[in-house]
């Protein structure tokens, strides 16, 4: 028996899954050839470029699919995103990727048939056809491309007849299609016998935009209870670092040179000039409502242009790769530095190809975790913060990736965008706009600080977000000596530390860097330097919150990633999900009771429009005590520091999280309350987990004031494998301390309560 395997296409978005099947069985008195034909296929771009492949009539299939070597040997151009492919097969399962291509079909009439097909590394193994030439021969071969329904219709003529041999015969426009089964005497057939062919994919199609928001937001709910869905393979992230490795360089000025991490080296981007010169007409038109913006913009791209980031030009000849981005302008007038910043938009859409992103790794995501580097931006008596100047325009990058960063503007601002008044630039440094622009910049700067490989670099290494340093230090000495360092360390690959901010005053090579903002963003807190704390505040608009969009708008924008105010938001999450399970729309009023909840929570959130936070906790904070509760509708943590040599100390609240839990169309389908108070304990447990490996700790207790769920704990009950997955989990955790603590003392319980009482 030959392996077989099974193919499953993920588009993100699952709807009912498409399915192709094909099987064939040689038992050896009766023999199964499958619908096969060779073809000659075209490259529709090319048409000089021509093969001879073996198409496989699948009409199990509502997809049609076609091989690597196929697509390489034509140099077929990709026709949309890349999707991932799930292989599975009798060894186990792996995962790679697949694009959609277009070929053409040779008719027996010399016309050309355009089909659109998933690229897979192989169809089948070497299976029995018929050759029409000859019927009563038998022959094997490997199937180049396999044809679904869609594409068997546009090739068909007449519908498939059987014979009375057996044999299955299916007029098409590329020939006569012979297959089924014949019966043979043994010893004349050609083919093996005893063997089984089996080719399955699953293909899911993307929803529209409005359902697929909806289920996005739907998921919500779902997703409540911790869980990561990994959104890159292993293997797009290795094959991108691999990309940095081999292009990585630094040139003569000491700056660093990467390329583009290509996810095909055949793959072309769309070249994009027609839609990059429409954005720009309209960017022109939209300008002159406001020529100051005209000016800004225009300045923006000489100061790019003295400073060696983008270039003209020089040479028109065609390269291999060329694509034009277009740009629009985002002005940020609270911003103390580049008040107006140009985005370029590298997943812009054409008919002429996939955009620069699709044919792009994203790599992987080298950041250390944001709620870690908050943990421990807590922990210092003094913080120092900095960004790194225009950090994605300090990689160079490599002279043959460039012209896929081309983009247009005009020799003269005061006039019309026609042919004779613009200038095509590209650009010398890596853009910010493009999907591998961040892992290009962590990447590189994760190349200098473990070459570094002091004391300062790895701090700097765990506390790097994007172009954001953080440092905290326990004098002020030590804050200036460390944030002196760091600018230098940057220096080395041609980057500039700026916008320093801290709660005590800095100087730096005896110049005051130091702005006079006491009011900043810490990782996207608002920080109060004077104060040391951290502060949010919020305003519900004037008339109310009315709707779900209006509801859903206002506290999503309250951003809190350490969930310090998840008390006051659960109401809110609460209150949206009954009315998603109502079934409301986005902008129709709320009923009256909904409405008289909504007024009821306006009022208690308005004795809370302003918090403070204090930021440091000192590190004589080091037992780490978690509190867990559920209910029917959530379940909850709360994590405390504490100081261990201190019994009258105030314990400092530092992370908390609500999870909602999905509503159940029957009560039968429910969780019981014994059963969510576990999973309160395993999120309790994953959460100190978490923080163990984020900062420093002596001691970690769990406490909660489910007796049944502790009791699970010391002994599990028989035949539950929902309690014992979960008890398994928690056991798997060494070195905490589990305590019952009553309701009414439970902080996760009073957090919640004392908000509820004041609605």
């Amino acid at each position: 028996m030959k392996q077989g395997k099974d193919y499953q296409i993920d588009e993100r978005v699952k709807e009912s899954p498409k399915t192709v099947a094909a099987t064939m069985v040689d038992d050896g008195s009766r023999k199964t050839y499958m619908m096969c034909k060779e073809v000659k296929l075209i490259n529709p771009r090319e048409t000089g470029n021509t093969i001879k492949a073996l198409i496989f009539f699948d009409t199990g299939s509502d997809c049609n699919y076609v091989t690597e070597s196929i697509v390489n040997k034509l140099k077929l151009r990709q026709t949309s995103s890349n999707i991932r492919m799930v292989i599975t097969g009798m060894v186990g399962t792996r995962k790679c990727e697949s694009r959609k291509v277009t070929f053409g079909v040779q008719t027996l009439n010399g016309n050309v048939k355009n089909v659109q097909a998933y690229t897979v590394d192989s169809i089948l193994e070497r299976i029995p056809y018929l050759v029409n030439e000859k019927p009563e021969k038998g022959k094997w071969g490997k199937p180049d491309v396999l044809l679904g329904v869609e594409g068997i219709a546009d090739l068909i003529i007449r519908n498939p007849i059987k014979q009375s041999t057996g044999e299955i015969v299916m007029e098409t426009e590329v020939g006569v299609v012979t297959g089924g089964t014949r019966m043979v005497k043994r010893g004349i057939a050609e083919v093996e016998n005893n063997e089984f062919h089996k080719f399955k994919a699953n293909a899911n199609i993307t929803k529209k935009e409005s359902q697929l928001r909806m289920d996005q937001i739907e998921q919500t709910w779902k997703l409540e209870v911790i869980g990561i869905k990994d959104l890159m393979t292993e293997y797009q992230e290795d094959k991108a670092l691999e990309a940095f490795q081999k292009s990585l360089t630094v040139n003569s000025e000491g700056r660093c040179v990467v390329g583009w991490p290509w996810k095909n080296q055949e793959i072309t981007p769309a070249e994009g000039y027609g839609l990059a010169l429409g954005r720009l007409r309209s960017t022109i038109r939209r300008s002159k409502r406001s020529p100051e913006l005209l000016e800004c913009y225009d300045e923006y791209f000489k100061n790019l242009l003295e400073e060696g980031v983008i270039e003209k030009i020089k040479n028109q000849n065609e390269t291999s790769r060329i694509s034009y981005l277009p740009h629009q302008a985002v002005v940020t007038p609270q911003k103390s530095t580049t008040k107006l910043r140009v985005v370029f938009d590298a997943s812009a859409k054409t008919n002429e190809g996939p955009s620069l992103n699709e044919c792009l790794y994203k790599g992987p995501v080298m950041l250390p975790l944001l709620i870690g580097i908050l943990l421990r931006a807590r922990q210092g008596r003094y913080l120092v913060i900095a960004d790194v100047e225009k950090a994605f325009l300090q990689v160079s990058l490599k002279q043959e990736d460039r012209d896929v960063t081309r983009f247009l503007w005009l020799k003269d601002k005061s006039k019309e965008a026609i042919k004779e008044n613009l200038v095509i630039f590209r650009f010398t440094r890596v853009p910010f706009g493009v999907v591998s622009s961040p892992f290009l910049l962590a990447a590189v700067i994760r190349h200098l600080l473990s070459e570094e490989n002091s004391e300062l670099s790895k701090e700097i290494a765990e506390n790097l977000y994007v172009d954001n340093v953080v440092l905290t230090s326990e004098s002020e000495a030590e804050s200036t000596k460390k944030a002196k360092e760091a600018k230098e360390l940057f220096k080395k690959i041609k980057m500039q530390l700026r916008e320093f901010h801290a709660n005590h005053d800095i100087n730096i090579n005896n110049e005051q860097e130091m702005t006079d903002e006491t009011k900043v963003k810490l990782l996207g807190i608002e920080w109060n330097t004077s104060k040391d704390k951290f502060i949010w505040n919020w305003k519900i608009p004037q008339g109310g919150l009315q709707t779900k969009r209006q509801i859903l708008q206002f506290y999503a924008a309250i951003y809190d990633p350490l969930g310090l105010l998840s008390p006051i938001i659960l109401p809110w999450k609460i209150l949206i999900q009954d009315l998603w399970k109502k079934g409301m729309s986005w902008d129709e009023k709320l009923e009256l009771e909904e409405m008289r909840r909504c007024s009821e929570l306006e009022k208690a959130f308005n004795q809370f429009n302003v918090i403070e936070v204090t930021r440091w906790i000192p590190q004589e904070y080091s037992e780490i005590h978690v509190f867990v509760d559920a209910s029917e509708r959530a379940v909850g943590l709360a994590v405390y520091a504490r100081r261990s040599s201190s019994m009258t100390c105030k314990p400092q609240l530092i992370y908390g999280k609500t999870r909602l839990i999905p509503k159940r169309e029957s009560r039968k389908l429910s969780v019981s309350i014994p059963r969510l108070e576990l999973l309160a304990v395993t999120l309790g447990i994953r959460a100190l987990e978490f923080i163990r490996q984020e900062i420093e700790v002596r001691k970690t207790y769990l406490w909660s004031d489910s007796a049944c769920a502790l009791h699970w704990l010391r002994k599990p009950p028989v035949g539950s494998r929902y309690i014992s997955n979960r008890i398994d989990e928690v056991r798997r955790c060494k070195g905490i301390e589990f305590h019952h603590v009553r309701s009414t003392d439970n902080p996760r319980t009073k957090l919640h309560e004392d908000f509820s009482q004041k609605n």
